[in-house]
């Protein structure tokens, strides 16, 4: 029997934030974090697992609050300091 592991689908942090209808700067805000950080996370530049966690927690408390179901932090696609590097 051989077993494989699922995959899961990566989301970029640029899709989650458009399909809000947030900007850049809006979600910055949201996540009491530089606008400049959210740059770097849809752009692949490493960011702090602090900030990570700011913006998904942000983009989270948004979704619920559009009606669209809550996602998981590893389903982000972004580049997290001490992840890998």
């Amino acid at each position: 029997m051989r077993i494989e592991a699922l995959a899961v689908k990566k989301v970029r942090p640029r899709d989650v934030r458009t399909e809000l209808g947030l900007t850049q700067r809006q979600l910055g805000a949201l996540a009491g974090i530089s606008h400049v950080t959210i740059v770097k996370a849809e752009n692949m530049e490493s960011i702090r697992l602090l900030s990570a966690q700011a913006i998904f927690k942000a983009l989270n408390k948004e979704r619920v609050a559009q009606g669209l179901p809550k996602l998981h932090f590893d389903t982000l696609d972004w580049k997290v300091q001490g992840e890998g590097d």
